[in-house]
């Protein structure tokens, strides 16, 4: 099982205003099993959320059922990152992987992906995502 909450060694811990309000994308040393891993901060995660609810607010409803299924995944992409993010509030950081499942885990078809890039828009994020490097087919299956 993905570890959500990530114990960092003293080198890594933020101050309280970088709690609030560092976004990168770094990779930190776990303190109880002395291992690196790819994180994102507490701040980068809420921008992510910020984005979700900002994309569903201009989302239109339509009797077209394509038009449905792109809001029903953003809806469920933003609850499961609102259930991370308020469930594991105390972190300072998020391990990336579990972000990355999050956000293709309401993904069914090659091309639905597309709507990540909104979500981390102005976040430590976005080079990531956009990085010709970053396979897209590791999450799409079919």
């Amino acid at each position: 099982m993905q570890q959500h909450y990530i114990n960092v060694t003293k080198k890594h811990k933020l101050t309280a205003d970088e709690f609030y309000e560092k976004d990168s994308l770094q990779t930190v040393t776990v303190a109880q099993h002395n291992y690196k891993m790819k994180t994102i901060t507490h701040y980068t995660l809420y921008k992510v959320m910020e984005n979700l609810q900002a994309m569903i607010t201009e989302t239109t409803y339509e009797q077209d059922p394509t038009a449905s299924s792109y809001f029903i995944r953003l809806a469920n992409t933003h609850a499961d990152i609102v259930s991370l993010y308020y469930g594991n509030f105390e972190n300072e950081y998020f391990s990336l992987r579990t972000v990355e499942k999050i956000m293709f885990k309401h993904v069914e078809f090659y091309g639905e992906e597309g709507f990540i890039q909104h979500a981390v828009k102005n976040t430590a994020l976005e080079k990531y995502f956009a990085d010709e490097n970053f396979d897209y087919s590791d999450y799409l299956s079919n």
